[in-house]
């Protein structure tokens, strides 16, 4: 997970760390995606559908759900989806609440869609999102 950046005049290589998803913040295994189906907290976008839960943890968590019927049937376009999707999570983890694991559900036609709109819309729907449970939160503040 390190590069070799070029040494700058007069300094010596530099080994820099990439920014990546840390192994907490994945979602593997058919355990952990049932409760997130299961909660049924849905959001259709164009060419995506986007399942979400809170998760009781101080960081939110990601995972994709791809079906190999996906296209053509291509593991190589699955395997581009999959790391777009991971990519668009990773430079935007701010936008997704604290708390909550996140499935995405990529559909035929995502490649289609700039990455820049996923990000737009995503912004949308988690400011709603995060507004809403701070709603839902505060009621049952009041009631205890």
């Amino acid at each position: 997970m390190y590069s070799v950046y070029p040494p700058l005049l007069g300094e010596k290589n530099i080994r820099i760390k990439q920014a990546g998803l840390l192994r907490s913040e994945r979602l593997c295994g058919k355990g952990a995606f049932g409760p997130i189906f299961k909660a049924r907290r849905r959001v259709r976008l164009p060419c995506l559908t986007v399942v979400y839960a809170p998760n009781g943890l101080s960081y939110r968590r990601m995972g994709i759900s791809i079906g190999k019927n996906y296209g053509n049937a291509n593991a190589v376009e699955r395997n581009r989806v999959k790391r777009l999707v991971r990519e668009l999570f990773r430079r935007n983890k701010d936008i997704f609440p604290v708390g909550c694991d996140v499935v995405f559900i990529p559909h035929v036609g995502f490649l289609n869609i700039e990455i820049n709109t996923y990000c737009r819309m995503f912004e949308d729907l988690f400011k709603d999102i995060s507004s809403t449970h701070r709603k839902t939160d505060d009621k049952d503040k009041n009631e205890i």
